[in-house]
């Protein structure tokens, strides 16, 4: 038997369960509410910190782009002083060592050879004129331009005049002579 006496009413009885219904979805949609609130602040506050960050981030940015732009001027610089390097070593890598060619020439001038004028003529010749005591200093100076010595400079002498002089016996010439640049250049 049961034991619970109910005295109320259907009536009662269907009210009390529509509060009890009305309770505990107030309670739910609080609760729930209460969820969606702390959910939505938290994710506030993570878009406010993402959206800082971006900022800050943009600033950094913004003040390597200053410090880059302000370099422009360094850079040019450089450049220009790489240039002017790169001007300056081809200068070097390709210049003709005249004083080689000259030291090289004056060990080929037997005493007696008295060298009036020297003469480049475009790329790789030379017109020598002088005077010398004799004939036979003249046809040495000329072995001595063609001798095969292990330090040749000059690859080809001729001799293009020569005629005595009456009044002091000596004898004028003009020798044109062809030396190798690569040598003197040292690249070879």
């Amino acid at each position: 038997m049961d034991r619970n006496i109910n005295l109320l009413t259907k009536e009662e009885k269907i009210d009390q369960f529509k509060s009890k219904a009305v309770k505990a979805s107030t309670v739910f949609t609080i609760i729930l509410m209460l969820a969606v609130g702390g959910l939505s602040f938290y994710y506030y506050g993570k878009a406010r910190a993402l959206k800082s960050s971006i900022t800050s981030a943009g600033n950094r940015i913004s003040n390597a782009r200053g410090k880059i732009d302000d370099m422009s001027e360094t850079e040019i610089v450089a450049r220009n002083l790489y240039k002017k390097y790169s001007v300056i070593s081809d200068i070097f890598d390709e210049r003709i060592r005249f004083s080689s060619l000259f030291d090289h020439f004056d060990s080929k001038v037997p005493s007696g050879v008295f060298i009036s004028s020297l003469n480049f003529r475009g790329a790789g010749e030379i017109n020598i004129s002088g005077d010398a005591n004799n004939y036979i200093l003249v046809s040495q100076f000329l072995d001595n331009l063609n001798s095969d010595d292990e330090a040749q400079i000059f690859s080809e002498a001729n001799l293009s005049s020569a005629s005595l002089n009456a009044t002091d016996r000596s004898v004028s010439f003009s020798i044109s002579i062809t030396y190798d640049s690569d040598i003197i250049r040292g690249t070879n």
